[in-house]
């Protein structure tokens, strides 16, 4: 894994020399072995290595072309690259090193942007073509690795973190208020936004070509459906499941450095390190992380699976301390609002495991490949229960728990009360976008209340997800298609965030098998009855790798990596975020109706409401305005 920077100036601009070191310094930690860059009259490519296949010199970067006409910065890893080196050779092509990246590099020297569609794996990379005077950018298939842009008529520059760009003086940083909006709802900003109005994200599945001071994007993938899958046996797609699942994981094994896997004590994890187990020839190390609070806590069922494959086992127990005294360099280390709390847990995950292994397999994109989220059972059960009784009056009848009063004494998750009102709040927005419906984020009644004159006169999250959803017009079902939407919506723009910035602070590589888009395809084309069983998800998956599991991982519900958030804001979180919120520069206090957010506060201290997650999400703004006015001297 790696940190990549590329800089076009219009006509003969200079770059300066300085500029670049101090731009790729940000990103040491993304690839602290090796730093190197070149500029060439206007144009500068920089690369900050991590090193995992080829570690000699060779494979460093930037990579120029035998011929001198193209030059690569790369991040990422080509899991089929030596199938593809072997075909090149064929084709009369010699290689200096043994990396992914010179493979990578002589695909577009022979094939140009259709090279794409051969590459499995995970990258985001910048190419600079001289035959052609064009840089182009391009992302993986679901988003794993980060690719940021800035463009306007004097400039173009590209980089792998925010706080890169930043660097680069005289930009336009204003912000972007529709990003915010977003984040309100979503917890996270989706690409192709950020949270600045001039510099963009490159989305999943795409590349961009910049040339004669224009910029032009392109798709190259979308989930295919082989309507052959769709008549096999639940046998038959049981054995090829397995099959396609276990060969993911065994590409993903290329390494020259240790390798290991991230165990959480769910189902895909636990699949993963089964496997990985089985095909090595020495203990496998594996990595776990739980809390005090036993509720949020998975390890006694992670240590089952490390037990039964004698696994070198981690564990690590992250108390409300320590997370208190790293909490606002772990939200800064994001660069932009990033609201999802179980990337501090991820950031220890992350860190323990480094101390053994530089490459480490995770589980995910499971969920959203064979439903494993709890609401697409919900979904189901309400998009029923409103086939029955028409939607005004489903919405008058829940209307009536709005009017009752707040239990007293009840912890929050006893509160029935609360699942009721919630239910009232999912009937009301549109079945399109599920996440929103059941999410405890700020919903469009909710933004009119925080702002103090809300801009908008329909919820722009809303709108935005519906826009994926209806995308795929050829998918018939309804959860599939929400399946679909999850994937280019919350996988790309939460998870997979969280996981590489949280990784890449720790010089880690992540890897995930459930997001190979060939076992994609297959699962996608599969009868949906195959997927879910009596409203429980992962059915096929975990008839699959039965024998592979223990008890307790078969039979256990899904958790997520959720932290104590709800009780953390009720002491020690919520004095750090008064600290901020009462300080003179607060940005909740500028945007935002101080009324409405000491409501949510008397609310949540007093058990009489889980503000938790939205009280996260202004906290998160806080201390974002507080780092972005050090980048930006506001």
């Amino acid at each position: 894994m790696c940190g990549i920077l590329g800089i076009q100036l219009k006509d003969n601009g200079k770059i300066k020399e300085a500029v670049i070191r101090d731009m790729l310094q940000t990103q040491k930690h993304r690839g602290p072995d090796n730093t190197d860059y070149f500029i060439e009259g206007n144009i500068a490519l920089g690369h900050n290595r991590l090193s995992i296949i080829d570690l000699s010199s060779s494979a460093n970067q930037p990579m120029n072309s035998a011929d001198g006409k193209i030059s690569i910065v790369f991040n990422g890893e080509i899991y089929n690259y030596r199938e593809l080196r072997n075909e090149l050779k064929a084709n009369g092509y010699q290689f200096a090193s043994d990396s992914d990246t010179e493979v990578l590099l002589n695909m577009y020297h022979q094939h140009g942007e259709s090279c794409l569609e051969a590459l499995n794996g995970m990258f985001a990379f910048g190419i600079y073509d001289r035959r052609k005077r064009k840089i182009m950018l391009a992302r993986d298939r679901f988003g794993q690795k980060p690719l940021f842009y800035y463009f306007d008529q004097e400039k173009f520059i590209f980089s792998s973190e925010l706080k890169t760009m930043l660097q680069y003086p005289g930009l336009d940083l204003a912000i972007n208020n529709e990003a915010l909006d977003l984040f309100l709802s979503l917890q996270y900003i989706p690409a192709p936004y950020t949270i600045y109005k001039n510099i963009a994200q490159v989305q999943p599945s795409e590349y961009v070509s910049i040339g004669d001071n224009k910029l032009e994007k392109h798709n190259y993938f979308d989930i295919a459906f082989n309507p052959s899958i769709r008549e096999l046996s639940y046998e038959e797609a049981k054995e090829q499941l397995r099959n396609k699942v276990i060969q993911a994981v065994k590409q993903r094994k290329i390494s020259d450095v240790p390798l290991g896997t991230f165990l959480s004590g769910g189902i895909d994890s636990s699949i993963i390190t089964a496997i990985l187990a089985q095909n090595s020839s020495s203990p496998i190390n594996t990595v776990s992380v739980g809390f005090e609070e036993k509720a949020y806590s998975e390890l006694d069922i992670a240590r089952t699976i490390a037990q039964k494959y004698n696994t070198n086992h981690n564990e690590y127990v992250l108390d409300i301390n320590e997370a208190k005294n790293n909490i606002t360099d772990i939200i800064s280390s994001y660069d932009q609002p990033f609201g999802d709390a179980s990337a501090i847990p991820t950031y220890y995950l992350s860190k323990v495991t480094r101390r053994n292994v530089t490459v480490a397999l995770s589980g995910d994109g499971g969920d959203e490949l064979f439903r494993g989220y709890h609401r697409y059972f919900l979904d189901q059960k309400l998009n029923m229960l409103q086939k029955w009784i028409p939607n005004p009056l489903l919405r008058k009848l829940l209307n009536v728990f709005a009017l009752l009063p707040p239990q007293k004494n009840v912890p929050i998750e006893k509160n029935y009360l609360l699942g009721l009102k919630r239910l009232r709040q999912a009937a009301g927005i549109d079945k399109r976008a599920s996440i929103l419906r059941w999410g405890s984020f700020f919903s469009f009644m909710h933004k009119q209340l925080l702002y103090k004159n809300y801009p908008y006169n329909t919820d722009r999250a809303v709108n935005y997800l519906i826009d994926i959803y209806n995308k795929k017009e050829d998918i018939r079902d309804y959860t599939q298609r929400i399946q679909y939407s999850d994937l280019y919506s919350y996988a790309h723009g939460d998870y997979l965030v969280k996981t590489d910035i949280a990784s890449m602070q720790h010089a880690l590589e992540v890897r995930s098998p459930f997001l190979d888009h060939n076992l994609a395809n297959f699962v996608f084309s599969l009868p949906p009855h195959y997927l879910q069983y009596r409203g429980k998800g992962k059915h096929i998956l975990k008839d699959a790798f039965k024998t592979d599991l223990t008890p307790g991982v078969l039979s256990g519900s899904k958790r997520g990596f959720g932290i104590p958030i709800g009780e953390w804001f009720r002491n020690e979180w919520l004095s750090i975020f008064n600290d901020f919120y009462n300080s003179r520069n607060s940005f909740c206090k500028k945007n935002f109706n101080p009324t409405y957010i000491e409501k949510l506060i008397s609310e949540h201290k007093n058990n009489r409401n889980d503000h938790s997650k939205r009280l996260y999400l202004l906290f998160v703004l806080e201390v974002w305005n507080k780092h972005n006015s050090m980048h930006t001297g506001d």
